[in-house]
């Protein structure tokens, strides 16, 4: 039974970190289209959410 557990709880660890690696790899490929630049906005994730970081800097770069 310990044997069970301990390897449910190996996989989940793996698991956990194949989520956490594929992530910035997942960012880069999600580039903003190009209609999206400059319609006011910020479709980054600290804006609407929908590109990667630092794909849609025309909406995203003013602080206010």
């Amino acid at each position: 039974m310990s044997t069970t557990f301990r390897s449910l709880a190996i996989l989940a660890a793996f698991l956990s970190f194949g989520a956490l690696a594929g992530s910035p790899a997942t960012a880069q490929q999600n580039p903003c289209p190009s209609q999206w630049a400059g319609d006011g906005d910020c479709d980054e994730p600290n804006g609407l959410g929908l590109c990667a970081w630092g794909t849609d800097p025309t909406d995203c770069s003013d602080p206010y």
